[in-house]
């Protein structure tokens, strides 16, 4: 029984992954076909990486190998994001 709770979590965890993956993929793709980044605000995806970035560092300490992929693949999104600000602004 304590494999199959296991299992769930592991999985649970798999999924928030993917979610908190695609997340941010709507709108860089979006950003990128239109080159228009004017409405999204600059503070908002910093405050994204930062958060990101301390999950990241969380998930080090916990040694949580799905919290760190699902904040790292974050932080790269939020830097997508930021660089599409500079670039198309």
């Amino acid at each position: 029984m304590l494999d199959v709770y296991m299992d769930l979590i592991i999985i649970i965890g798999l999924l928030a992954v993917i979610v908190t993956g695609i997340r941010l993929l709507p709108q860089i793709i979006k950003s990128f076909r239109t080159k228009k980044v004017r409405d999204i605000s600059l503070l908002w995806e910093i405050i994204g990486v930062a958060g990101a970035v301390l999950w990241v560092f969380y998930g080090y300490l916990r040694q949580d190998l799905i919290l760190i992929i699902g904040a790292a693949v974050l932080v790269i999104s939020y830097g997508i994001l930021i660089f599409q600000k500079f670039i198309y602004s």
